[in-house]
């Protein structure tokens, strides 16, 4: 929870139309992440390690998930990513294409750990 109020405070500053769209406001919501149940993600070539050509990384309408003006191959790795995560029960957010949570996400508790505690919990 740290970082997402430190993720909201910045997204305060950005000049986004709406940055409710990119970063939950941990007052209201408290956010996917903060319960453990959220991963933002791109697929990998595993041969080489080389990332697959994506939409943008951005808070912007580029990054949504229905935006199309974009290169096939961006497009059809985009829906690759989909396909795999849904098929494994993930559910995506419409404006950001990388961001997958667990349905119910609202039902798990929001967690307040560093990664230092989660370290030292092994």
């Amino acid at each position: 929870m740290f970082v997402q109020k430190q993720l909201w405070e910045i997204a305060l500053t950005m000049n986004l139309d709406d940055p409710g769209n990119y970063i939950s406001d941990p007052d209201v919501e408290g956010g996917r992440h903060p319960r453990g149940v959220a991963v933002d993600l791109t697929l990998v070539r595993l041969q080489d390690g080389q990332e697959l050509s994506m939409p943008p990384m951005e808070f912007s309408k580029r990054a949504h998930r229905d935006f199309t003006g974009l290169d096939d191959e961006r497009l059809k790795n985009r829906e690759f990513l989909r396909s795999i995560m849904e098929k494994y029960g993930f559910v995506g957010i419409s404006c950001e294409w990388w961001h997958y949570n667990l349905p119910n996400w609202y039902e798990y508790e929001v967690l307040d750990v560093t990664f230092q505690e989660l370290h030292d919990k092994k």
